[in-house]
């Protein structure tokens, strides 16, 4: 005779976990957190520069290659606004590249709307942008219908609580090329 098999319900094997287990483990997160966080905001931080440092080399590189190819000077300014170029020196707010043909260095909306080439808003963080060498406040990059540059010009380009070597120095040369090397950032 067959007997019928009797199936027996499986054991649990499942156990808790302590309090005292769960507030190791709690307290363990919260240190791991408090190590990466800061260094997360701070690459974040160069990550805005960067991206900033980039903006500004397309819009120099723009500018040299539109004056190349129309044959007239061509410049980049400071804007915090789009529409015109800034009278103090910040170039973190944006800029505008446009036709220059008075050579001036100084976008004049109303004598030629159209000479306005492209205009870049300022980048998200809190980055800087400043202008070291020649330019003086308020002045222009200015680029000669032969795709040289008027003059020379440098910018440090780097995120506030910038450290080590995450700052960028891009460099105007004389002949209108660009170049972009990491330096050490500014003493705060």
């Amino acid at each position: 005779m067959n007997q019928p098999v009797r199936l027996q319900p499986p054991r649990s094997t499942a156990a808790g976990v302590t309090l005292i287990e769960l507030m190791f483990g709690m307290s363990a997160l919260a240190v791991m957190l408090a190590l990466a966080v800061p260094s997360f905001r701070q690459m974040t931080a160069n990550n805005h520069a960067a991206a900033l440092e980039s903006d500004l080399v397309s819009a120099l590189n723009l500018a040299r290659s539109e004056s190349l190819n129309r044959g007239v000077p061509v410049s980049v300014c400071a804007s915090s606004d789009g529409a015109t170029c800034a009278s103090a020196n910040d170039w973190a707010s944006g800029w505008i590249v446009f036709r220059d043909e008075a050579g001036t260095g100084v976008y004049d909306p109303a004598s030629d709307p159209s000479a306005k080439l492209q205009v870049w808003a300022a980048g998200s963080g809190d980055v800087h942008v400043v202008a070291t060498s020649p330019l003086a406040s308020g002045a222009a990059v200015q680029y000669q219908p032969n795709g040289s540059a008027y003059a020379p010009a440098s910018f440090s380009v780097y995120s506030s609580g910038c450290s080590g070597v995450n700052a960028h120095q891009v460099q105007l040369l004389g002949t209108g090329l660009v170049s972009v090397n990491a330096v050490s950032c500014p003493a705060s």
